[in-house]
């Protein structure tokens, strides 16, 4: 990397040995100076001035000194300066080793700020120092320089040390400092690089924009790639180690290929033209945050060591030469001879002034910038930080020298005077910034940041540490040294100060230690070696045991458990243990380091500084010291330790209480908890607990590490002398108690960690105690009687006392907090002390695993917050896990499995997948039985997905796979049966749900995702073509398989089975929700590997099928419940197959099959399904296939005229109609699809439906269905721009043929209504068609075109009596409607549809809304939830209007609805009828007042007052006999009105009745009476307008038992009293089923006939709905086109 004077250097960095004497002298001579800087930096390394990089300049100046004096002036070095070695060899370890320990998290959020300052501000900085070379520079009269030397010096002196910069700044002091100067000076050295590079090659001759855009873009593609390259060697490294993990043989090579590789990256760069800094920087980064964790661990520490050393080793060297190559006299004389000294020194000052104005040029302003984007404080640069970055950035080093070197000579030689002059002044300027700034760096940092803000800012961005101080980590063997991450400042005095001061201090401090007596150490080589995680630091037994407890550590693992982040990290402190026992044993050890005598003494004056409530608030990091000076301080002043205690732990309760250690030992628990609930009362609390301060997001955290520390810490004395815990115990069981909510939840939280803690004492007690009895019982054998098994019984009797004390503790605990918490008032608390029970009961069985524990996790199943509940459930699971807690349990689950099982019931989702889940532990242990599952089985059909799913993967584990009684929970034996098995116990299942396939699918929906065999086509297919002989179909089974394989493979490829109930996003099953875990972030890939999996799974499908279709649709042609779903398969095939395959055979063969079909059956379901697989084949079929079925669906298309014409015919000759009806259905469903062009068949089924009236309604209702299709399809046809007269003509005559139609069963239809269903529909079916007609040809819709004559607009009279029809339809009773749900095509003659068909004339305003509009709403309380919400959207969907009139609406809406009420009176009708009309009117009023809510009573006042007062005179028209219409239709509306309003219409009213006759019946006038009083009490109430809330909207979802359960109560704000609170019910209030038996079920003899699942049973009505909802879902699926012109006809089938 250098060379010698003589050359031999030179070979030597190519490999080649030594040549001569000269050489190994040269390298001897090095190696020493390197040793000699390293020695001397150490001892200075706490010298306020002297860094590493000063001494190692200092110590190469002298060294040049010398040998300029040894040599009579003739040189001053050994080795000549190469920057290619230089490039290549010595800064590629430094810069790796820089991203290798970078701070990540540090660097990366400065990111920005970094690489503004790193690039652009070099640019500024280059822009600067070269313009002002030139200017000045030009007039010293140094020798003719070109405009190519002056940009070289902007970019040669813009180039800051990073190197140095890394030594002179802290990384744990200043880390924020630090990732802005280090990560400056990386991208700093690149962009230096990058432009003197591209200095040299560019044509300043020939300057234009093209080729400064095209430099930047250069400069821009540079950055990038290089990143990308350092970035991918990286990866590459990682992933080679991880998969061929070579640590398994040797570290060696671990080492050598990360080593290797970091380097290779470097190298490609620089041949590739790249910034090789940048590349190898980001390598780094990739390998210390990949590769390094997939090494072993003696390779990470190798690793470690290795990068720091050769990067510290390159930077000494470095700064050793720099000092060296100074006095190279060759340069100096020819400097001397052509140049005066001031020329010299000018020049120098020059630059250095350059350089001190370009750093502040950028600098400052830009830091100004970044300022701006930061929106919190703490990410802004203030300007004392602007200061230290801008001295810190003034030093130039190797760099710089070996940019000049470069520049301005020739293998390190030049005769030119002026380069020579620009050599000298470049390492003058090094030498002086290095040096000078250098040394007045740290100062000026400790005089602008103090220390003590040093300590909080590297406390507060703790991370791993820094290169430099990565050292300081290995001395100690631990990368989380308490001391460094705590960021505690150490000044102590330097290593020669103290050996010169106590050359005996080794000494004394080793006598000064005392050991245990012998006989104790030697006993304690016997005791058990205690396994505990790493991170509980406690005192431990002396001498060798604590190596015995590291070994085992090492050999269990020894990882740190986190909460959250990245994977623990091995443990690497075991050493540094190791040397403190020994220290600790007794003089063994060499004394503890000065660092960590250092570190204590400062952490200890930090504590007398920090009151203990400070640490836990906001600096967790110093627990661990706070616990240990307590206990150290606890024997020899107890009472102030105790008053440290629990002063802190009133303060965490948040009282600013002023209680003296005086006062708190005089007196009584309960004297000091009531003065603390009275400054509650004041208000003298802050709740630290419930805060959100940023500063308290770790308060609870840390205040649980604190008590469990000092538990843990105090295990070997105080936490047993009865005096300490004890305390503690009576004031946290009495604030738990108290009314304040923060007493309470701190003092539960601190109790319940107690209890927790004292476990983990009494577990490692209880493993002492078990390793004392053995040696015991060994010493015994032996017959042996001397002072070890003495020692050995007194160890066993105080550890067994210890462990009794423990829990007798944890009992008054329990008794005295818990037993009353659990029912606290907020349900966090009951929730901790739920999930507290839970932890003891399995980490502590000898004591909680029993009843009287247990039952409190039974009795909070009955909790009414769901969080509670849950909580409970998930520490039963914990408990159900560990089999040998099952005996224990038996009375426990016979008491309670009951409530166990109505958890899955829960109306909180979580709650109930979590009891599903607990109960399949329960099946796992065999402690239910089938019958007491029957209830669970209802839920296969339940809304929420999440519960569905968990059933179905219950009922799959315990009836389908049968593994889950296994003694294992992870045990799934059910899984290597073959599929036959699987598939004949699941169609065991279907059979209870044959004779309704939606329930049916509910179920397949909900195991597929765990049953195998679902997806196993062949096997499904072999078994319905008989030729599996494991299975014997029958013919319900039969018709199962058929249906869970359809509906299998649409699952499969993404399709949903059942009902959309909602507009719920779409279900994906498990392994399609594992594309988008895999890859959150890149949602178009996710997308297309969603698309690759449904791709994959149609291959599948139609491989399986692709041979065997036609023989599936052979054999269940004639079986009309097998051959719908068969035919479906068809549009899940993937057709293309069937042409590279060589199939097209068997694809014919299936579309001849289907249209063979489609003339067999003329069931609705077959027939759509046919119509629509041979449509699909049309579409997405290619070449000859397509051309198949295109002329497949016009033959089936002509052959169906053909029937229905001969079907006509034959039923006007006298013949059955049967053959026209089922002719007609096949006729409706494929035009559903596509226009059938035929001339006569519109005229022969006008004329058939003309002549014969006599025929079946069902007939007459299929002739008018595609009498309208053929219109709108005709409609469709035409060319709105350009008709022809002809097709024109046409529409004409068909629309005036089937209006004819229709109006005459409009008049003749309400005739015949008592007549049968068969009428109903057919009346239903007109009302729908004379809807959608009227719609088609809206005469609105039409007017100024050229369709003009289209347009159409009822008169009133056929509105009329189309309303009448279908009032008629909605007067149908439910219980009809329900005895009729299994009808074909219910669902579209069903009364919703009526009033949709009638609420769309109003509000696409196709007929007056005056006379419509009110009939409607009218109906609005009178058949039925479904019909109200329609009636709903439409007066919303009104209201939307701002010129319509709703105040007439309502009102005219009211009078018919009182209409129908006086008409029964006068009709004479019974009684409850009458009553039920009269009621309606109230309700109705009701209904439509509550329109006027909130804001809209007081914006539509007026509204509401004419409807008051249009009322008044309505009721005062025909007196007395209309006054009823007050009470029952304007009461509601005087409500909504200010009481201001009420007098002029209290006046009104009695003006009216002044003249009125009053003597007569005065039942009649009663109405008027209780108006009256009504509205003078409404006016002395004197009510204002209050902005009402609307009634909450009811939870969608399935319906839940309903809960009578109080509200919980608020906690929001601060409010820290409850009345009564802290007693919040009694302990048989929360158990409803505490004292429930097993259950009232009877055995009896015929359990074998039982079938394997309770059948579920269903309304008709949620069938139906269930059915409407799949087929409305599938025909939303189905074809498009011109059938979304069909309105409602086509949206309901």
């Amino acid at each position: 990397m250098m060379a010698l004077g003589t050359g031999a250097w030179a070979g030597m960095a190519l490999g080649d040995p030594p040549a001569d004497y000269g050489s190994v002298a040269a390298v001897g001579l090095f190696v020493a100076l390197l040793c000699v800087c390293i020695i001397v930096g150490h001892l200075l390394e706490e010298n306020r001035w002297m860094n590493e990089s000063i001494t190692a300049l200092f110590i190469g100046l002298g060294t040049g000194a010398v040998i300029l004096f040894a040599s009579s002036g003739k040189h001053s070095r050994v080795l000549r300066f190469s920057e290619d070695l230089f490039f290549i060899y010595l800064l590629p370890p430094i810069i790796f080793n820089a991203g290798f320990q970078v701070k990540k998290k540090q660097f990366f959020r400065n990111f920005v700020t970094i690489t503004l300052f790193g690039a652009v501000g070099t640019l500024i900085s280059f822009t600067v120092i070269s313009l002002g070379a030139l200017g000045l520079i030009s007039r010293l009269n140094i020798g003719a320089l070109e405009l190519g030397d002056y940009l070289a010096l902007g970019a040669i002196f813009s180039a800051t040390d990073s190197v140095c910069t890394l030594q002179v700044l802290s990384q744990d002091e200043t880390p924020f400092l630090y990732s802005l100067v280090f990560g400056e000076g990386v991208v700093n050295d690149a962009t230096s690089v990058v432009l003197f590079n591209a200095i040299l090659n560019f044509d300043l001759g020939n300057i234009n924009t093209a080729k400064l855009l095209q430099f930047i873009g250069s400069f821009l593609y540079l950055f990038s790639t290089s990143t990308i390259l350092g970035v991918a060697a990286g990866l590459l490294s990682a992933y080679i180690i991880k998969k061929l993990y070579f640590g398994r043989h040797s570290t060696d090579r671990e080492v050598s290929i990360m080593m290797l590789m970091a380097y290779l990256s470097y190298m490609l760069a620089e041949l590739l033209d790249l910034s090789g800094i940048l590349t190898v920087f980001f390598c780094g980064i990739a390998m210390s945050h990949y590769t390094w964790h997939n090494v072993t661990e003696s390779s990470r520490v190798t690793t470690k060591h290795a990068f720091a050393t050769l990067s510290f080793i390159a930077e000494t060297f470095l700064f050793l030469y720099v000092g060296m190559d100074a006095l190279d006299i060759e340069k100096w004389k020819i400097v001397g001879q052509t140049y005066s000294p001031v020329q010299s020194i000018a020049l120098s000052s020059t630059i250095l002034a350059l350089v001190l104005v370009s750093r502040a040029a950028f600098v400052f302003p830009l830091s100004f910038l970044s300022n701006l984007t930061k929106k919190t404080p703490g990410g802004k640069i203030s300007f004392r930080q602007q200061v230290i970055v801008w001295w810190a950035g003034l030093m130039r080093g190797a760099v710089s020298i070996a940019l000049a070197y470069n520049k301005f000579t020739r293998s390190g030689h030049t005769q030119q005077p002026s380069n020579a002059i620009m050599i000298t002044s470049t390492i003058s300027v090094v030498l002086f910034s290095t040096l000078v700034f250098g040394l007045l760096t740290k100062p000026l940092i400790r005089l602008l940041i103090p220390p003590r803000h040093l300590s909080r800012e590297s406390s507060a961005l703790s991370e791993p540490s820094s290169p430099k101080s990565f050292l300081e980590h290995l001395v100690a063997n631990s990368p989380d040294h308490p001391d460094l991450e705590n960021g505690i400042s150490l000044r102590r005095p330097t290593s020669l100060r103290l050996l010169l001061a106590s050359p005996s201090r080794v000494c004394s401090t080793r006598a000064a230690r005392s050991g245990p007596p012998m006989e104790e150490t030697l006993a304690s080589l016997r005791r058990p070696v205690s396994l505990r995680p790493a991170g509980f630091r406690h005192w431990s037994p002396p001498g060798p045991f604590r190596f015995q407890r590291v070994f085992a550590e090492f050999l269990s693992g020894g990882f740190v458990l986190q909460k959250r982040g990245r994977p623990p990290k091995p443990r690497e402190e075991y050493h540094a243990d190791f040397e403190e026992e020994l220290d600790a044993g007794g003089g063994l050890a060499p004394p503890q380091s000065k660092r960590k005598r250092a570190a204590s003494a400062t952490a200890a004056a930090v504590l007398e500084d920090h009151p203990l409530i400070d640490i836990i608030k906001h600096n967790g990091g110093l627990i661990g010291h706070a616990v240990k000076k307590l206990v150290e301080d606890y024997e020899s002043n107890t009472n102030s330790v105790i008053f440290q205690i629990l002063a802190m732990l009133f303060e965490a309760c948040g009282a600013k209480h002023e209680i003296y250690s005086d006062f708190l030992r005089e007196s009584d628990v309960d004297e000091i908890v009531l003065s603390l609930v009275e400054l509650a009362r004041k208000g003298l609390v802050e709740d630290n607990y419930n805060a959100k301060q940023k500063d308290l997001k770790h308060f609870k955290e840390n205040l649980v590490s604190f008590w469990d520390s000092l538990v843990l810490e105090c295990q070997n004395g105080p936490l047993f002398d009865n005096i300490l815990f004890q305390k503690i115990k009576d004031y946290v069981v009495a604030l738990s108690c108290a009314p304040p909510r923060v007493y309470r939840q701190v003092a539960s939280l601190v109790g319940l960690q107690l209890v927790t803690s004292f476990i983990s004492v009494a577990k490692i007690l209880s493993g002492q105690r078990e390793t004392t009895q053995r040696q015991l019982n060994a010493e015994k054998k032996k017959q042996s009687d001397g002072p070890l098994v003495e020692s050995l019984n007194k160890r066993l009797a105080l550890t067994h006392e210890n462990i009794k004390y423990l829990e007798e503790l944890m009992r008054k605990i329990f008794s005295g907090l818990f037993m009353h918490r659990y029912r606290d008032v907020d349900p966090e608390i009951r929730m901790s002390c739920i999930k507290s029970l839970g932890i003891w009961v399995v980490s502590y069985p000898s004591l909680f695993l029993q009843d009287i524990y247990l039952k409190y996790l039974g009795w909070t199943l009955n909790d009414k917050n769901a969080g509670v509940r849950r909580t409970s459930i998930l520490a039963l699971q914990s408990l159900y896990e560990v089999d040998d807690n099952i005996p224990s349990l038996g009375l426990f689950t016979e008491r309670f499995y009951t409530r166990m099982i109505q958890l899955a019931d829960d109306i909180d989702v979580s709650v109930a997948v979590s009891a599903i889940g607990l109960i399949k532990q329960l099946l796992r242990h065999q402690l239910l039985s089938d019958d007491d599952l029957g209830p669970l089985y209802d839920l296969l059909i339940d809304e929420p997905p999440m519960i569905r799913r968990a059933i179905g993967e219950l009922v799959y584990d315990h009836l389908i796979a049968q593994n889950i009684k296994t003694s294992h929970p992870g045990a799934r034996d059910g899984e290597n049966e073959p599929s036959e098995v699987h598939i004949g116990r699941m169609l065991q299942i279907l059979r209870e749900f044959s004779d309704d396939p939606v329930l049916s699918s509910y179920v397949i929906d909900d195991i597929w995702d765990d049953m195998k065999a679902m997806r196993d086509w062949r096997c499904m297919i072999s078994v319905l073509l008989d030729e599996n002989p494991a299975i014997e179909l029958t013919d319900m089974d039969g018709t199962n398989l058929v249906r869970m394989l359809q509906a299998s493979a649409k699952k499969a490829v993404g399709e949903r089975i059942i009902p959309a109930m909602d507009n719920r996003k779409l279900y994906y099953n498990k392994g399609q929700k594992l594309i988008f875990i895999l890859v959150p972030d890149w949602e178009m890939l996710g997308i297309n590997l969603l698309q690759e999996t449904l791709e994959n799974s149609k291959r599948e499908i139609t491989s399986a099928l692709l041979t065997r279709y036609p023989q599936l649709l052979r054999k269940y042609i004639s079986d009309k419940a097998k051959i719908s779903p068969l035919v479906d398969m068809m549009i899940l095939l993937k057709l293309e197959m069937y042409s590279y395959k060589r199939q097209e055979k068997h694809f014919k063969a299936a579309i001849d099959l289907i249209a063979d079909a489609f003339f067999k059956h003329g069931e609705k379901d077959t027939l759509r399904s046919c119509i629509k697989a041979i449509t699909f084949c049309c579409t997405e079929c290619q070449a000859d296939l397509k051309d198949y079925a295109e002329n497949k669906l016009k033959n089936l298309e002509d052959e169906l005229v053909l029937k229905v014409k001969t079907a006509i015919k034959e039923v006007e000759a006298g013949d059955d109609e049967y053959s026209l009806l089922v002719n007609l259905k096949r006729l409706y469903e494929l035009q559903l699809s596509k226009p059938v062009k035929n001339d006569s068949l519109f005229d022969d089924m006008y004329r058939i439906l003309s002549h014969l009236r006599d025929m079946d309604n069902e007939v007459k209702s299929f002739l008018l269905l595609n009498m309208y299709l053929q219109v709108a399809w005709c409609l469709h046809a035409i060319d709105g721009e350009n008709p022809s007269e002809a097709s024109f003509d046409e529409l004409l005559s068909k629309q005036s043929s089937l209006f004819d139609q229709l109006y005459y069963y409009l008049v003749v239809l309400p005739t015949f209504q008592k007549e049968g269903r068969s009428t109903t529909v057919l009346s239903c079916r007109v009302c729908l068609i004379t809807a959608e007609m009227w719609c088609l040809f809206k005469k609105s819709k039409y007017s100024s075109t050229r369709l003009e004559s289209l347009g159409y607009l009822p008169q009133l009279d056929m509105v009329q009596k189309f309303w009448k029809l279908c009032e008629q339809q909605l007067n149908i009773s439910d219980e009809t409607e329900d005895e009729d749900a299994n009808e074909e095509y219910i669902e579209d003659t069903n009364r919703d549809a009526v009033m949709i068909a009638a609420a769309k004339l109003v509000l696409a305003d196709t007929v007056s809304k005056d006379y419509l509009g009110p009939e409607i709403v009218s109906h609005y309380v009178s058949h039925g939830a479904s019909t109200t919400e329609i009636i709903k959207h439409l007066i919303t969907s009104l209201r939307k209007n701002a010129n319509f009139d709703m105040a007439a609406l309502f009102f005219e809406a009211l009078k018919r609805a009182y209409e129908r009420y006086i008409t029964h009176v006068h009709d004479g009708e019974n009684q409850t009828l009458t009553g039920k009309s009269y009621s309606e009117c109230q309700d109705l009023a009701s209904r439509l007042a509550g329109f006027y809510i909130g804001a809209a009573r007081n914006k539509n006042k007026s509204e509401i007052l004419k409807i008051i007062q249009d009322g008044v005179s309505f009721a005062f028209a025909d007196l007395p006999n209309q006054l009823s219409f007050l009470e029952a239709a304007l009461l509601p509306f005087v409500s909504k009105l200010p009481s201001s309003d009420i007098p002029e219409i209290l006046a009104d009213v009695e003006k009216r009745a002044q003249d009125a006759n009053m003597n007569g019946d005065q039942s009649a006038w009663r109405p008027y009476f209780t108006f009256v009083e009504h509205l003078r009490e409404k006016h002395a109430k004197n009510e204002v307008l209050h902005e009402e809330e609307e009634k909450p909207v009811k939870r969608r979802g399935r319906p839940r038992k309903v809960r009578d359960v109080p509200d919980v109560p608020d906690v929001r704000g601060k409010k820290l009293f409850k009345d009564d609170g802290h007693n919040s019910s009694d302990e048989e209030s929360i158990s409803a089923s505490d004292h429930n038996g097993h259950g009232g079920d009877d055995d009896s003899d015929d359990d074998a006939d039982q079938p394997l699942i309770n059948t579920i049973r269903s309304s008709a009505a949620k069938l139906r709905s269930l059915k409407v909802s799949q087929q409305g879902t599938s025909s939303r699926k189905g074809a498009s086109g011109p059938s979304g012109k069909f309105g409602i006809l086509s949206l309901i089938n």
